[in-house]
């Protein structure tokens, strides 16, 4: 890793992400969980999780990580929380590819935020892929129209717009620790959820997708 460029890092991460994103998403579909049980479990297992990391690694000075997310992670708090819960929304009312595909425009829309907000211009190479991405989305929106899948093609698409926010304020403040952000977005995904869910119960194999849906 320490021979790669920030750009390598950046896409070999970006790259490992997809690989998570992609069974993720089929899990979903595979569970038994409602919408908002499934936003709970999402939103409050991970914040427990992480939190107990964070204190374990800030220690005395996690009030101060806390607070230090300034303006930024505010931002960040809205859109994770937003594209999180509009994620599983589509999810459960699209096919799984449409819903990946509308997220693949996030690198677009991310592209279009960046040249606007961080005046960051991108290659050709990135144009073309933005092009022939915003084609493909076109071509599944047409078609959902007769399909019934709008609604959750719809949603897809506010997921990508959360996402390309989410790398924009991350690329602006980069200097700037968002995880606490990150688990203050996660809480309040389960708060949300919380008062819409019917059933807690997990049944069939849902005691063995909810530990890798996070």
């Amino acid at each position: 890793m320490n021979n790669l460029s920030n750009q390598q890092k950046g896409s070999l991460m970006a790259f490992i992400g997809v690989l998570f994103i992609t069974p993720d998403s089929l899990l979903i579909r595979l569970s038994n969980i409602d919408t908002w049980g499934m936003l709970f479990y999402r939103g409050a297992i991970p914040f427990l999780v992480v939190l107990v990391g964070l204190l374990l690694f800030y220690k005395k000075n996690f009030l101060k990580a806390l607070f230090k997310i300034g303006y930024p992670g505010i931002f960040y708090v809205i859109s994770f929380s937003i594209c999180n819960i509009t994620f599983i929304i589509s999810i459960q009312n699209t096919n799984v590819a449409n819903t990946l595909l509308m997220v693949a425009l996030a690198p677009m829309l991310s592209a279009i935020l960046g040249a606007i907000f961080l005046k960051e211009k991108p290659d050709n190479k990135t144009w073309v892929a933005i092009i022939i991405t915003f084609i493909a989305c076109v071509y599944i929106f047409y078609d959902s129209l007769s399909l019934g899948n709008f609604y959750g093609d719809l949603f897809g698409l506010i997921t990508s717009f959360g996402l390309a926010c989410n790398a924009n304020i991350a690329r602006y403040a980069k200097s700037t620790d968002l995880v606490p952000a990150a688990v203050i977005g996660k809480s309040c995904v389960a708060i949300f959820a919380f008062f819409f869910v019917k059933d807690f119960a997990l049944v069939g194999n849902d005691l063995l997708y909810i530990p890798y849906l996070f």
